[in-house]
């Protein structure tokens, strides 16, 4: 940090510099208490402008973890109208504006944000940082590849010794990205390389990596340990105060617990939405209420006020530009009205969402499951077979791409739905040599692996 223009202190007290660097090590440590009182002393002695916008945006940041994330807007907006600020002290300012419009939803904000950042950070030490957390908001965003650069190019400046832990972060999102890539193996490795840095340092930087690494867990099919790595991370946030961690971790979990709990699901998924709503982070709220309307749907209700909440949510959730979240609340708005018997405007629904080679492979195969229950409830089992056989080529050829048996054997989950759709099918048809069929076929998915 720079160093005060003069030294106001005596000798026993530390400068404000380090006393803001202390600050910040407690923070990092996850004792938000300590680092406020550091962040007091440090400005009753510091009168230096670039140190005392720093202090501000530390404590803004604070605030924004342990309060509400409003307050903290407004304590950025008028850093950034301070005079004599210098062009590394603005970048900060923006990198921390940037992620506090990550906090709320605002995507687009963030990104601009994090652009005028790093154009204002060049050649500083901090610019590593602003790329790290610039690349998390791609991948937030489902944009592997821009965070990959970003990632890459951040690594490539904390090749010295001296940033082990930063560097340490910047290969934990490299894996993250690599779990959006499909490499389930290499983002496994990755995090757990990271993870012999990251883990001791603190019960909240454990839990960040717990709450990442459940995400691949999940891909690979192995949900109920990643919901056990979630449980324990919310509660870890929950220890610490940590309201818009906490949220964040509740909203990955309820889409965890989709597959094995929907009841539970949709409460976890309600309390999320009530702890970003007190936060002021809208967006993620909306994101929330997805998942309790997904559960809803998969509980069997097609209540007609369910099915308009849906589709506000969805038009609301393209506009934020969360595509794959709203790809799936259609496709279940069309399980819905499927369920009500309104099979045309249910094949008007799965028509509207765009599936291709490069969506993730979940979407993939609830496209295929819901268009084989429209093709069965209109009577067409031949078709409602094909697509469930369609379904399951595409997971087999996901799956034989990974490396690890362990991943390949139970990565199965993700075709679980549609074996079971394709053995109905199957013994509704009442001819044994199709049931002999579907039994092996399904007996294959699950023992394909030796």
């Amino acid at each position: 940090w720079l160093p005060s223009r003069t030294s106001r202190h005596d000798g026993c007290v530390p400068p404000a510099p380090e006393l803001h660097q202390r600050a910040v090590t407690r923070l990092n440590d996850g004792d938000y208490e300590g680092a406020s009182s550091l962040l007091a002393q440090a400005r009753d002695v510091a009168d230096d402008p670039d140190v005392l916008a720093r202090i501000d945006l530390t404590s803004a940041y604070i605030e924004a973890q342990t309060g509400t994330v409003r307050e903290s807007f407004a304590v950025y907006r008028s850093l950034l109208g301070r005079p004599g600020l210098s062009s590394e002290t603005q970048g900060l300012v923006w990198s921390q504006l940037a992620l506090m419009h990550k906090y709320v939803g605002d995507h687009r904000a963030a990104l601009a944000d994090y652009t005028t950042a790093i154009d204002l950070l060049q050649g500083s030490s901090e610019m590593s940082r602003a790329l790290l957390n610039r690349a998390s908001l791609h991948l937030q965003r489902g944009d592997a590849a821009h965070a990959v650069t970003d990632l890459t190019t951040a690594i490539e400046l904390l090749r010295g010794d001296d940033a082990p832990e930063r560097r340490a972060r910047a290969e934990h999102n490299l894996g993250y990205a690599r779990l959006l890539t499909g490499d389930l193996v290499g983002a496994l490795q990755a995090m757990d390389a990271a993870r012999a840095v990251l883990a001791p340092l603190s019960p909240v930087s454990r839990a960040v990596g717990d709450q990442d690494r459940a995400e691949v867990l999940t891909a690979a099919g192995r949900s109920r340990e990643a919901i056990v790595s979630l449980e324990n991370a919310a509660a870890a946030y929950g220890a610490r105060g940590l309201r818009t961690f906490q949220a964040d971790c509740e909203l990955t979990l309820s889409r965890t617990l989709l597959r094995e709990d929907t009841s539970r699901a949709r409460q976890v998924a309600r309390r999320a939405a009530r702890r970003f709503r007190a936060q002021g982070s809208e967006v993620q709220a909306l994101r929330a209420d997805s998942v309790a309307t997904v559960a809803e749907i998969s509980e069997g209700s097609t209540s007609l006020a369910l099915l308009r909440r849906a589709d506000d949510l969805v038009v609301t959730l393209k506009a934020h530009h969360h595509r794959r979240d709203a790809a799936i609340l259609q496709l279940q708005t069309a399980r819905l009205v499927l369920h009500r018997g309104e099979l045309e405007d249910a094949r008007a629904r799965i028509g509207r969402v765009r599936v291709d080679e490069d969506s993730p492979v979940a979407i993939r195969l609830l496209w295929r499951e819901v268009r084989s229950e429209l093709a069965r409830a209109r009577g067409d089992h031949r078709n409602a077979r094909r697509h469930v056989q369609a379904g399951l080529a595409d997971l087999h050829a996901w799956q034989s791409s990974f490396g690890s048996l362990d991943l390949q054997s139970t990565l199965v989950g993700h075709g679980r739905a549609l074996a079971v759709q394709g053995l109905r099918l199957a013994l509704e048809d009442g001819s044994p040599a199709l049931a002999y069929e579907w039994s092996e076929r399904a007996r294959a998915l699950v023992g394909r692996v030796t």
